[in-house]
């Protein structure tokens, strides 16, 4: 569970949100109570409002639950909202939503897996993804 590493230069553009003003969320289809470990080991927490996971009774198990779920909770605008993501499933999930995407090529997924999964925006480095966010 804590044997991940943080993209290179991703603190830097969360750090670049958080003084833009911009909120932001993890939402992943990991079990809640791992995601917060993991946020809160890696340094994430203090960027991060909240983290939506996964839920062990499975009403929250596909990315679309947990997104749903945390726009919900939030009470945020769909045309306000970007998921960012490094699989399909993240992109889909953002689909299902009526939220824009933001798929993260620097990531796990490959660039066909998320081509495939049509997202609103290709980020090939942290860097893109901040440019994106911020001239939104």
């Amino acid at each position: 569970m804590l044997q991940n590493e943080l993209v290179p230069g991703i603190l830097d553009v969360l750090d670049s949100l958080q003084r833009a003003k911009i909120h932001t969320y993890i939402a992943t289809a990991k079990p809640e109570p791992y995601a917060k470990t993991i946020a809160d080991h890696f340094g994430l927490s203090r960027y991060i409002l909240r983290v939506y996971g996964a839920s062990f009774d499975e009403t929250r198990r596909e990315k679309a639950q947990v997104i749903a779920y945390a726009l919900d909770d939030i009470a945020a605008e769909p045309n306000r909202c970007v998921m960012v993501g490094d699989r399909a499933q993240d992109v889909l999930g953002a689909h299902a939503n009526h939220i824009d995407s933001i798929a993260a090529a620097y990531g796990y997924g490959s660039a066909d897996e998320l081509q495939a999964a049509s997202p609103t925006y290709i980020a090939y480095a942290p860097q893109d993804m901040l440019r994106v966010i911020l001239a939104e």
